[in-house]
């Protein structure tokens, strides 16, 4: 009892209960919500303003359209007057007068008379400050307004290399005769200007908006995370075993207060459980040890009942010892011959099993040296077909070398090209231009050419490194043949010795039965002496056999208290953890 004692103890001090930290992973509650919240609010801000700022563009480029309509019907009436009443004279005259086309500059509108297709009068100035009066206007406009009369407007129209917003009306005599046309136009740059300020207060706001939600979901993201970090903490107070630890938890959210109340009940029934457990096991442990000491006692007495009840029997058993042990042995030795006899029954069947095997084995062995012959046919043809790829590998590198030389010639060529052209000066600008390209292309072909080698080399050793891979495995097939020839010698000498061991098997299975019928008579009549012998013994045997249960019962019961006794340690220690 000492002994299982310490053990229990040396076993209950090993036994710890062991906890495995979990890692965090993933994004944290804070985290989520500010994505869940925020992404949304920042993807519908960008649509938003892209589609703002793109309506706004489109409203401007249609304002500047209708500005510049309205400004040059007026302007238009103007020219048409002054055109009735002087001719072309009020727009060639040498005082021209400049007041109106001038008027709309502080606005950057600029204004200009046509007479038939070339500018008479205009607020136009190149960039010396002179006004870009007779030159031409474009060939759409000229067809659109001048030849068909028809009202002509656009966009990022080059006017003396700058982009206009620009509208034509047709000019007319006193007879609805076309003589010109009237022109008004904003530079591009200055709409331009005005789109992008309104797309960047557009932009700045729907920053500040998003600016301000990012702040108020952050505060309310706050308020949720403090509560659930508090009842997790104390949720990893209550996992690490310490079941008095004090939970604190205030929010304003109501699924938060109810998940603080339930773990609160969670740690009240706990302890009540844990509580409950340690007392209850203690009292079992007790009453175990009690109940295992008695059983111990009683085993030991029927222990000592049943070497008296031996000492009883020994003398009538003597009586029948000689007859038994004759018995027994005869029976052993019928049983050795019937055994003999069986296990020869089996090395025949096994032997001719074994016969059976080794001529399938053979078999097989053929079917897989035909295999192998196969397969070493197989790999020499992969063998020779690598090695033509290789040859073929050798004429890409030789082509490849051509390719090289021919783009080094033309690259020569074009450098001749490109001297001559120089040398002849403005006629031979656009043959500089085709010497470059020349010369670009027969860069490009020499580091094509380059690329295609490199792919060329590593597609040889690749090749070269199969050939090797290829040899190997025509050795090891090789080895495998040999292997196989020198299995099959070895099947063919055991199947002769397997047929030499069938004969001398059945000899003995002859002389086996022989003596199986001796051992039957001998057996008869010592069975008919042991009778008598047994029947004397008998009723001591069953009171001893009655004592032996007893006392095994006795020790199984001793057994299962003790794993009672181990439970209920177990038990304990599992709750120790708690405090």
């Amino acid at each position: 009892m000492s002994n299982k004692d310490s053990e229990k103890k040396s076993s209950k001090k090993q036994k710890k209960p062991n906890r495995v930290k979990q890692r965090k992973r993933g994004l944290s509650m804070l985290k989520m919500l500010l994505i869940a919240t925020l992404l949304p609010l920042i993807m519908s801000a960008a649509v938003m303003t892209f589609i703002n700022v793109r309506n706004s563009n489109e409203s401007i480029e249609q304002s500047v359209k209708d500005k510049l309509e309205i400004a040059n019907m007026q302007f238009n009436r103007y020219a048409t007057d002054a055109y009735i009443a002087e001719g072309d004279e009020a727009f060639t005259k040498a005082n021209k007068d400049y007041s109106y086309v001038d008027s709309y500059k502080e606005n950057k509108v600029e204004f200009t008379i046509f007479l038939g297709d070339t500018r008479a009068l205009t607020s136009l100035k190149d960039d010396s400050g002179a006004r870009i009066e007779g030159t031409k206007a474009s060939e759409k406009v000229i067809e659109d307004c001048l030849k068909n009369g028809n009202h002509f407007q656009g966009s990022n129209v080059k006017i003396n290399n700058k982009a206009y917003y620009v509208d034509y009306l047709p000019l007319k005599d006193a007879n609805g005769n076309i003589v010109g046309m009237t022109f008004c136009g904003e530079a591009d740059i200055v709409v331009t200007s005005a789109a992008n300020k309104t797309a960047m207060s557009i932009i700045l706001t729907f920053v500040a908006i998003v600016a301000v939600f990012s702040l108020l979901m952050w505060i309310i993201a706050l308020r949720i995370r403090k509560p659930i970090l508090s009842i997790s903490q104390s949720l990893e107070e209550i996992a690490s075993g310490n079941l008095t630890a004090e939970i604190n938890v205030s929010s304003s959210i109501a699924e938060s207060f109810t998940m603080f109340n339930s773990m609160k009940n969670v740690q009240r029934d706990l302890n009540q459980i844990i509580s409950k457990i340690r007392s209850e096991s203690s009292k079992m442990s007790d009453k175990i040890k009690a109940t295992e000491s008695l059983s111990q006692s009683s085993s030991e007495a029927a222990i000592r009942i049943s070497n008296s009840m031996e000492d009883l029997s020994s003398g009538a058993q003597s009586l029948a010892s000689n007859v038994n042990d004759v018995n027994d042995q005869m029976k052993q030795m019928g049983d050795r011959v019937t055994d003999i006899e069986n296990n020869i029954d089996g090395l025949t069947v096994n032997a001719k099993n074994m016969n059976n095997v080794s001529k399938d084995a053979t078999h097989q062995m053929n079917i897989v040296m035909k295999s192998s012959k196969e397969a070493v046919s197989a790999v020499n043809s992969i063998h020779d077909q690598i090695l033509l790829t290789n040859d073929s590998i050798s004429k890409i590198n030789e082509a490849i070398d051509l390719i090289i030389e021919i783009a080094n010639q033309t690259n020569l060529l074009s450098l001749n090209a490109s001297i001559e052209a120089a040398r002849a000066g403005e006629a031979g600008r656009s043959f500089a231009v085709v010497a470059d390209s020349i010369s670009n292309l027969s860069e490009q072909s020499n580091e094509s050419a380059a690329t295609i080698r490199e792919i060329a080399n590593e597609i040889l050793t690749n090749s070269r490194n199969s050939v090797n891979l290829a040899e190997r495995i025509q050795l090891a097939i090789q080895n495998e043949q040999d292997a196989i020839t020198s299995t099959q010698d070895k099947f063919t000498e055991l199947e002769g010795s397997i047929n030499t061991s069938v004969s001398e098997i059945k000899l003995i299975s002859d002389k086996t039965r022989e003596l199986n019928k001796i051992k039957e008579d001998l057996l008869q009549h010592i069975d008919e002496l042991s009778a008598i012998s047994e029947e004397n013994a008998s009723s001591n045997e069953e009171v001893n056999a009655s004592l032996l249960n007893i006392t095994a019962g006795l020790t199984e019961i001793v057994d299962f208290l003790s794993q009672m006794d181990a439970l209920s340690n177990d038990l304990e220690d599992s709750v120790s953890h708690f405090k």
